[in-house]
C-alpha cells in the first residue's frame, strides 16, 4: 500500500470512529426510557421518575504522530487599486491550493484575512508580541499562526511573515521577500512560510548524552513538498519542556541551553536522534512535565554571538577568543613517553576558525553547508571559560552566558608581575653561581664572598610565599562570596605554578651545598699551599 493509501485509511478510520460516537449518543436515551406510569397512585407510593442521563462520548486520544496541525494563515493586504476585491478572492484560492498540494493532510488549514493586523502594512508583523500571539491562539484555537503582510511599495510587492507556535509559545524571525509579479503573490507568500515552519516532535525517552527516540506531529502524513519534510538531513531539533499546572494548562516553556538533536535513523513518523549539547539532561515526562523539541534549520548566512558573564549580562566580554571547530574535538590520550615529534593536527584542529570579541563582547560566526552544526570555544587568555554546540543560521543573534573571569584576570596580571620579578631574581642569582664556580677555579677567594653576598641580598623564597599570598587572598574570597568555585579553583592553581617555579629555582640547600663545597675545595688548596711550603723547604739545603 502506499504512503497516500495508507494516510487515507488512517483518515476514514478515525471519522468512523467519530461518526458510530456520534450515532449511538442520541439512541441511549430512547432504549433506556421508563414504562408509562399508572392514571392514580398514592402519594406515598409514588416514586419520583429518574430519566437517565446521556453521557458525552470520551473523547478519542489521536496518536501525537497522526495529529494533523491546526495551521492558521492570516494574510494582510495593503490598500492599492492593484490588489482589488476580485484579486484577493483569487490570490486566496490559489493560496489554499498550494497548501492543499504541499502538505495535505498534515495541516488543518485556514486561511482568515488578516484584520486583526493593523495596520496593514510590514509593521503589523513585525511589532507582534508574544501576548498578542498567545490570545490570538487561544481564540482561535489554533497549532501555528503564520502572520503574513503584503505591501506595494513602488512597483515591487514588499512580503513578511514569521511563525507561531503554541507549543513553544515561540516566534519565529522574520523572513522576507519580493516580487513585482501579482501573479506571483500567492507562491511567494507560501515560500515564507515554508521557511519558518519549524515541526513539533515529542520527545519520548533518552538524555542528552546517549540519544533519545523521537515521535514527529502528523508524522504518517508524508507531504508531497520536500521543503516541509519533518525529518529531512540538515534540520535539528531544540528540546524544551512543558512544565503543566494541576488543570494541564501551560505553566512555563523552558529550553535546553545550547542542546541540538539530529537525526539518526528514520522509521516514518518514529526518529533516533543524536544529540550534540554543552549541558547533561535526561528526558524524562511526569505528570506535571513533558518533553517536546522543535525543528529549526539554517536559513540565514551567519549568527552574531554575543559573550556576557553570568552574573553580570549588561558587561559584555571584549576581547576573548573563540575557537570555531567542525565537530568536538578530541583530547588526546596522555602518552607513557613524550614524542620526538608533534603528532599531526586531527581533522577538527584542520577545520578550526579562531575569532575574537569586539568591543560590545560580538563575534560573527558563518554558516558552514557541510558542517551545519560547530562547536564553540570560549577562552580568556589560556584558560578555556566554556564550550558548547550552535547551529549558525538558525537566528539572527544569540547570547551566550560564560564564567565570570574578572577575578582570574587581575589575579593573572599581578602575578605575571610576581613571575617577571622572580625571572628576573632567578636570572641574577645563576649568574652569581657561575661567577662563584668561575671565580672559584682561580682561587679568587674574595671574588667568590662577594659572589655569596650578592645571592644573600637576593628575594627568598618566603618572599615570594608572601607576594602571592596577598594577591590570593582578597581575590579568592571574592570568588567565595559570588560562590565561584572555577575562578577560585583557577586562581589557587595560578599560585602554585608560580611558587612551584621559585621553590625549585630559589632552593636555599643549593646555596648551602656550593658554599660547603666552596669551602672544601678552599680548605683543600690551603692544605696543599702548605703541604707545598713545607716540602719546599725541605728541598732548599741550609747554609
Amino acid at each position: 500500500m502506499t504512503r497516500c493509501g495508507l494516510a487515507l485509511l488512517t483518515c476514514m478510520l478515525i471519522c468512523g470512529v467519530v461518526a458510530a460516537q456520534e450515532a449511538a449518543a442520541p439512541a441511549a436515551p430512547a432504549a433506556q426510557a421508563a414504562p408509562a406510569q399508572p392514571a392514580a397512585v398514592p402519594a406515598a407510593a409514588t416514586v419520583a421518575a429518574t430519566t437517565p442521563v446521556a453521557q458525552p462520548p470520551a473523547p478519542i486520544l489521536i496518536p501525537f504522530e497522526l495529529r494533523p496541525y491546526k495551521v492558521e494563515i492570516a494574510v494582510v493586504l495593503s490598500d492599492s487599486p492593484r490588489l482589488s476585491p476580485t484579486f484577493r478572492e483569487a490570490f486566496i484560492n490559489e493560496l489554499r491550493a498550494i497548501a492543499d498540494r504541499s502538505v495535505g493532510p498534515m495541516w488543518d488549514l485556514k486561511i482568515t484575512s488578516g484584520g486583526w493586523l493593523t495596520p496593514h502594512s510590514r509593521a503589523s508583523v513585525q511589532r507582534l508580541t508574544v501576548a498578542t500571539m498567545k490570545e490570538r491562539a487561544r481564540e482561535n484555537d489554533v497549532d501555528k499562526c503564520y502572520p503574513i503582510a503584503v505591501e506595494l511599495v513602488g512597483t515591487q510587492f514588499q512580503i513578511v511573515g514569521r511563525e507561531w507556535d503554541r507549543e513553544s509559545q515561540g516566534l519565529s524571525d522574520i523572513r522576507s521577500s519580493s516580487t513585482i509579479d501579482r501573479r506571483m503573490l500567492a507562491t511567494e507568500v507560501f515560500r515564507i512560510i515554508q521557511r519558518v515552519f519549524r515541526p513539533i516532535v515529542q520527545i519520548d525517552e533518552g538524555d542528552a548524552v546517549a540519544g533519545a527516540r523521537l515521535r514527529v506531529r502528523a508524522g504518517e502524513f508524508l507531504p508531497a513538498d520536500p521543503g516541509f519534510d519533518q525529518t529531512a538531513e540538515g534540520l535539528y531539533y531544540v528540546p524544551f519542556m512543558r512544565a503543566l499546572a494541576k488543570d494541564k494548562s501551560l505553566r512555563a516553556v523552558n529550553f535546553v541551553p545550547w542542546c541540538y538533536l539530529s537525526a539518526s535513523e528514520v522509521d516514518r513518523s518514529r526518529v533516533n536522534v543524536i544529540p550534540s549539547s554543552g549541558v547533561s539532561v535526561k528526558f524524562t515526562s511526569k505528570r506535571r512535565s513533558e518533553w517536546r523539541g522543535l525543528g529549526v534549520r539554517p536559513s540565514l548566512p551567519a549568527t552574531e554571538l554575543t559573550l556576557l558573564p553570568q552574573r553580570n549580562s549588561t558587561r559584555p566580554l571584549v576581547g576573548y577568543f573563540l575557537g570555531v571547530y567542525e565537530e568536538l574535538p578530541q583530547d588526546p590520550p596522555p602518552a607513557a613517553t613524550p614524542p620526538k615529534e608533534p603528532p599531526p593536527p586531527s581533522p577538527a584542529e584542520e577545520s578550526k576558525v579562531v575569532l575574537r570579541t569586539d568591543r560590545f563582547g560580538r563575534a560573527t560566526i558563518p554558516v558552514k553547508e557541510h558542517a551545519p552544526l560547530q562547536w564553540v570555544f570560549v577562552r580568556s587568555g589560556r584558560e578555556l571559560l566554556t564550550k558548547f554546540p550552535i547551529v549558525p543560521g538558525v537566528e539572527a543573534s544569540m547570547s551566550a552566558q560564560c564564567p565570570d573571569d574578572t577575578e582570574r584576570l587581575d589575579v593573572e596580571g599581578q602575578m605575571a608581575l610576581i613571575e617577571t620579578d622572580l625571572i628576573d631574581t632567578i636570572a641574577k642569582r645563576a649568574v652569581s653561581i657561575a661567577m662563584i664556580k668561575a671565580r672559584a677555579k682561580k682561587q679568587e677567594w674574595a671574588k667568590v664572598d662577594e659572589g655569596f653576598a650578592a645571592i644573600a641580598e637576593l628575594p627568598k623564597l618566603k618572599y615570594y610565599e608572601d607576594k602571592v599570598g596577598e594577591v590570593q587572598y582578597a581575590s579568592i574570597k571574592k570568588a567565595q562570596e559570588k560562590k565561584n568555585r572555577l575562578a577560585e579553583d583557577r586562581i589557587k592553581k595560578m599560585g602554585s605554578k608560580v611558587l612551584e617555579v621559585a621553590t625549585f629555582h630559589l632552593d636555599e640547600e643549593k646555596v648551602t651545598e656550593l658554599k660547603t663545597e666552596i669551602e672544601e675545595e678552599k680548605k683543600s688548596e690551603e692544605r696543599k699551599a702548605v703541604n707545598d711550603d713545607a716540602l719546599e723547604r725541605i728541598k732548599t739545603p741550609v747554609r
